[in-house]
């Protein structure tokens, strides 16, 4: 991964660290990481996602562009740890999330300091399992899912990316993780085939080939992006966060 790639990205990671929950000012809006303890610890545990991998995965999203006037909906909101700094850095209300285990966010919103960043920034979940959010009558410029993919039936990753496709602004980008069937060289070695699963995998993971992935994605999107390099950044965070990325865009 190229040096001036990696300086960049975790110069960002340091400015998101650096504007905290407290240094909050007009012209550099808080992002909040979310909170962690013994009350949202076993819904912390079952998705895998700890604070400071929500932090890496907005960082990914500002490398791909995000500003805050963005509409973003993430399908996978899990315990919220990515969901907090997203909509934190959002403005009010433009960030959607897909969560279809609703005790997976009501454990961390026990939290008083996670449950204040919601009801500033007025979020709006949805609780469905085919991830779609037409109903809301948005157009987003991202959608971000992660570990989602990686957890898919065969049949679960078209109607992801139709549905994805759907509600995408046009130039909108998808950021989204999977497990290919390939070693990526970052911890997972892959599969001697595709999972071809029939219904949804967890806590097991299926996989896709890479073909598989760019075949389909390209019946819906202009361009199909392999970002090899982000595994590379979030196993810098967290080795076991060794998914496969693609990005993109309509």
């Amino acid at each position: 991964m190229p040096y001036k790639f990696t300086a960049v990205f975790f110069s960002l990671l340091a400015t998101i660290q650096c504007w905290g929950i407290d240094n909050s000012t007009q012209e550099n809006p808080a992002v909040n990481l979310c909170r962690m303890d013994k009350r949202n610890h076993q819904a912390v545990e079952y998705v895998g996602t700890r604070p400071s991998g929500g932090r890496v995965q907005l960082g990914l999203l500002l490398l791909e562009g995000l500003q805050k006037e963005d509409f973003v909906l993430e399908i996978g909101a899990g315990a919220l740890m990515s969901s907090i700094p997203i909509m934190s850095f959002l403005e009010m209300g433009h960030y959607i999330g897909i969560e279809p285990n609703q005790w997976l966010m009501n454990a961390s919103l026990k939290i008083p300091e996670n449950r204040e960043v919601v009801e500033k920034k007025k979020p709006t979940f949805l609780p469905n399992t085919d991830f779609d959010a037409s109903s809301l009558g948005i157009t987003f410029d991202y959608i971000f899912a992660h570990s989602i993919m990686s957890h898919a039936a065969e049949w679960q990753l078209p109607l992801f990316l139709k549905n994805c496709a759907k509600v995408l602004k046009e130039g909108g980008k998808v950021v989204f993780s999977i497990r290919l069937t390939e070693a990526n060289g970052y911890g997972c070695e892959g599969a001697d085939q595709e999972t071809h699963a029939s219904e949804w995998q967890y806590p097991g993971c299926s996989f896709f080939d890479k073909t598989t992935v760019e075949r389909e994605a390209s019946k819906w999107f202009s361009k199909v992006e392999y970002k090899k390099e982000y595994t590379a950044l979030l196993t810098s965070d967290s080795r076991s966060v060794c998914h496969d990325w693609f990005v993109l865009t309509k």
